[in-house]
């Protein structure tokens, strides 16, 4: 009689993984990483909502980037004993040495992290990274598409202009060549945006403090011919950060000046090809940026008056609107012509409809 052979089995891998999602009923209950995705797909369905941005993505993705930001920036900023914050204390766990140094990426002038997200855009993403020379902590961005490579040189040589002692973001270096595209520049705290998920909404105390910090900024910019242009939650920052620290806390910083315009430049050129105004992002753009006209300070202002609108947790009428873009553009500007912000601010938020009069 032939003895029946005893097959190797491979072993089951370990059920270490629980579900992400608050409010499931089998909390309690461990996953394999397979067996999780199925659960997800199952009984949460194909999304689920990530508990830091409030955005739905797929169970590969996930939310680790989230929570390395929260873990990052937020418990950084909401933290107030930060005497002993050093650059040991990263989300890596890691001391600085050579092993430290292995998670990176080696460049000319920096080394990348790209573990490290810090953000990205329709253009552009940005990642943690270290400078060469001192090891100092920086931003660097890197480019998704080609456009973005004209954005970064009106970006950096407007910052370069603006470089004061207390204006921030700075330039470190600015490489334009084949495969190697980047802007280095100061690594900057976490944006209102990080900060609106993370507490689900600011008081009125913190709206106007807001307002009354960036004005002074806008100012600062009119006075030397140049508009912004896409401000936005997204694009203003809390603090700078250095040595995982974030200094600087009372005062607000804004970023990402690819899409910015310097009238100083365009007096000089002779030549007369047009200028496009309709730059921005839709849901805070000016009236006047809708309609391609010539921008002022005052498009700033107005952009800064939805940015604040949007943290206040009022809703802006034209936020769901969905369609063509040609076609979104013209139904966002009519919304934003017709908008009767006094129906929505109540007398909480009575000077930021004082403030949107002032503008028409």
């Amino acid at each position: 009689m032939v003895k029946s052979r005893k097959l190797n089995k491979p072993k089951s891998r370990l059920k270490n993984k629980k579900c992400p999602i608050q409010g499931c009923i089998y909390q309690n209950r461990t996953y394999t990483s397979s067996s999780l995705g199925r659960h997800i797909r199952t009984v949460h369905g194909n999304k689920y909502q990530c508990p830091y941005c409030f955005n739905k993505y797929t169970e590969k993705k996930s939310h680790k980037i989230c929570l390395i930001k929260e873990k990052y920036f937020i418990q950084i900023f909401v933290n107030n004993n930060n005497s002993n914050a050093d650059i040991s204390k990263l989300p890596f766990d890691k001391s600085f040495d050579y092993n430290f140094l292995s998670i990176f990426e080696e460049n000319k002038t920096n080394f990348l992290c790209p573990k490290l997200e810090l953000g990205h855009g329709h253009y552009s993403k940005v990642y943690y990274g270290l400078t060469k020379k001192s090891f100092e902590e920086i931003a660097i961005k890197t480019p998704r598409r080609s456009e973005a490579l004209l954005d970064y040189k009106t970006e950096a040589e407007i910052l370069k202009l603006l470089d004061t002692k207390n204006f921030y973001p700075k330039v470190y270096n600015y490489l334009l060549k084949k495969g190697l595209n980047q802007l280095e520049l100061t690594l900057m705290g976490p944006t209102l945006l990080d900060l609106f998920n993370f507490s689900q909404g600011f008081d009125k105390i913190t709206i106007l403090n807001i307002f009354s910090n960036l004005l002074p900024k806008i100012k600062y910019l009119s006075d030397r011919n140049i508009i912004h242009h896409d401000i936005k939650p997204e694009n203003i920052t809390w603090g700078i950060i250095k040595l995982s620290e974030i200094i600087n806390r009372d005062e607000l910083f804004f970023i990402d000046y690819g899409l910015s315009i310097n009238f100083n430049d365009i007096q000089n050129e002779e030549s007369g090809n047009e200028i496009n105004y309709r730059k921005g992002t839709l849901r805070y753009m000016s009236i006047n940026s809708h309609k391609n006209v010539k921008s002022s300070a005052l498009d700033d202002v107005e952009s800064l008056l939805y940015t604040c609108l949007f943290l206040a947790n009022i809703t802006l009428p034209w936020k769901n609107i969905n369609c063509v873009n040609f076609n979104k553009n013209k139904m966002i500007m009519k919304s934003k012509e017709n908008f009767k912000i006094y129906n929505y601010c109540g007398e909480q938020y009575n000077f930021l409809s004082k403030i949107y009069f002032y503008l028409e």
